[in-house]
């Protein structure tokens, strides 16, 4: 079989992978009521792996895979996943990295989006998050207008 087929089928095979576990996510997700946030951090690392995470594991692999990046960010990085293969299931390829990259731009985006979900309704923190913050979805602390002169 030629590369340029070998390659094809592989990229085929990676792409419906990770689409059906993000579509199994997602619906994982789907009857969640995000109302007062995700349950915990658990929670919300999960989702952010099932919409990003899973994304850069695709996009690595595929990568790899065209030798546009070395085997080293198949690896698994500082932080370690629940949701990734151990070292020994993977023979070294874990995808933390991958994990990590795609949970790091989710969350960047959850924080983008800030103010438009909780116009909508939405809070994708964990109330943990909220708590250590002491931020409420139903209640802010009013500020203080800033004087122009300082009390002395």
């Amino acid at each position: 079989m030629p590369r340029s087929l070998r390659s094809f089928w592989f990229h085929s095979q990676v792409i419906r992978n990770i689409t059906v576990r993000m579509g199994a996510g997602m619906a994982s997700n789907a009857t969640v009521d995000l109302g007062q946030g995700t349950a915990d951090a658990a929670a919300y690392d999960a989702y952010c792996h099932a919409v990003a995470g899973l994304v850069g594991e695709g996009l690595t692999r595929l990568f790899v895979n065209r030798d546009f990046e070395s085997e080293d960010i198949c690896g698994q990085g500082i932080h370690y996943w629940p949701f990734c293969k151990s070292e020994a299931e993977s023979g070294g390829r874990t995808l933390g990295l991958a994990n990590s990259m795609g949970l790091f731009l989710q969350k960047t985006n959850i924080i983008r989006d800030y103010l438009e979900d909780y116009v909508d309704g939405r809070a994708f923190w964990p109330a943990e998050a909220r708590a250590r913050a002491r931020l409420s979805r139903w209640r802010t602390r009013a500020r203080a207008p800033a004087r122009a002169t300082p009390r002395f």
